[in-house]
């Protein structure tokens, strides 16, 4: 973002620089206001998060760690009303009156990234289901037509959807399986 800032007060043709840093920017506001919520949410006492990891080129937004699961967040902080469209597998929005705006799918880029990290896991001998959960962090935003492969669900309701995924996991991870994971993220 700060690179975006400083390229944006140089550059003479500022539009598509400027459509670009307000994109990151409010991705970094959308990604902060869930980690600030995530301080809310009451897991296991062993809970490790880890923010912006990039494995194969799958960028992750946040991955939250217990014992218990491990579950990567898709964090989207727009305004407008959002469609998934599970035929053609687009993702669009609807704001201003009614413009339709295609946008990368999240629910296709959350799939990519679990599919990366439980192939890793399970290359290093964790044997854990890796969830995902899309997380709007804006309230602006309403979910209309929902995702068919993961939740999403308003950063108000995260906390308890975290919640009520860890305590419906059978799983516990050793330490050492903790260990590996650690290592896989860091």
């Amino acid at each position: 973002v700060l690179r975006m800032c400083v390229m944006h007060s140089r550059v003479g043709d500022k539009r598509l620089i400027s459509e670009d840093y307000r994109t990151t920017k409010a991705g970094f506001a959308g990604e902060d206001k869930v980690n600030r919520f995530l301080e809310e949410v009451v897991l296991t006492s062993k809970v490790e998060i880890y923010r912006n990891i990039v494995l194969d080129n799958a960028q992750m937004d946040i991955i939250v760690v217990t014992p218990k699961m491990i579950c990567i967040l898709e964090v989207k902080n727009m305004k407008g009303e959002f469609y998934f469209d599970s035929m053609s597998k687009q993702f669009y929005r609807v704001i201003d009156g009614g413009k339709k705006e295609g946008m990368r799918n999240p629910e296709l880029q959350l799939q990519r990234a679990v599919r990366v990290l439980q192939t890793k896991l399970h290359l290093r001998g964790v044997e854990i289901t890796v969830q995902g959960l899309i997380v709007f962090a804006s309230r602006s935003g309403i979910v209309m037509q929902p995702p068919t492969l993961f939740r999403s669900v308003p950063i108000d309701a995260m906390c308890d959807t975290l919640e009520e995924m860890e305590a419906n996991s059978n799983k516990l991870l050793t330490n050492e399986e903790l260990k590996k994971v650690r290592h896989i993220l860091k």
